[in-house]
């Protein structure tokens, strides 16, 4: 793992990621540029201080972006697939990046310990094992198991969180639905990853309405991803 590295530079800066051939997010490495960046480069004109939130964190690339080009105080990025952790530990120490990282499923509870799985050719695509999503589990994904966190539990002792960006395949609200304290002390903007075949997309723009969060419906990535504010 890591012998591969694509290098490219963006505003001066000199990054190199460790990737997977073949994985369609390190496509835009080769490219020289990040994935989603026009997403990061709408995130960075926000002008938000203080500290950010990765949730779904991958290889690295939007927490080090974060941590490069935003005005963040300190990035905490959380990756629930120990496979792709372990890429965004050598990542985040290839760009010299300060991150703290969680290897830790993030959802509505604590202490469960959940399946998922993976395809070596889209790894940004893990997903946790549910009822809903279990015939997708192929022969041909790899498959790990973790243990669940809250949000409210691994940033119970941050200060000013100023933004939570969620895209872990259609559990978004399982997360949402374990961060409510953090989100009714910082009211930080979230950027998520909102499909509209996701079985809980009414329950997420409730859960937005109910904590009086708006979005200009605009979606700034390939997958529908908004931000909230």
């Amino acid at each position: 793992m890591g012998d591969n590295i694509y290098q490219f530079e963006y505003a001066g800066v000199t990054l190199k990621f460790n990737y997977i051939k073949k994985d369609h997010i390190s496509m835009s490495w080769k490219k020289g540029e990040f994935y989603e960046q026009k997403l990061l480069e709408k995130i960075k004109s926000l002008g938000l201080n203080g500290v950010y939130v990765d949730v779904g964190g991958h290889h690295g690339n939007h927490s080090i972006y974060f941590d490069k080009f935003c005005n963040s105080e300190k990035v905490v990025c959380i990756e629930g697939n120990p496979f792709n952790f372990e890429y965004l530990k050598k990542n985040t120490i290839l760009n010299d990046c300060k991150n703290i990282l969680h290897s830790e499923i993030v959802s509505e509870k604590q202490g469960d310990v959940l399946t998922m799985v993976y395809d070596l050719q889209n790894t940004g695509s893990s997903m946790v094992v549910t009822e809903q999503n279990k015939s997708n589990s192929g022969k041909d994904m790899k498959s790990v198991t973790n243990t669940t966190n809250t949000l409210d539990n691994i940033l119970g002792n941050e200060d000013n969180i100023s933004l939570i960006k969620i895209d872990i395949e259609n559990y978004e609200y399982n997360a949402l639905s374990g961060a409510q304290y953090i989100i009714d002390k910082h009211h930080p903007v979230i950027v998520i990853e909102l499909h509209p075949d996701n079985i809980y997309y009414d329950e997420i723009r409730s859960f937005f309405d109910k904590n009086n969060y708006t979005t200009d419906n605009v979606s700034y990535a390939f997958s529908p991803t908004f931000i909230y504010m």
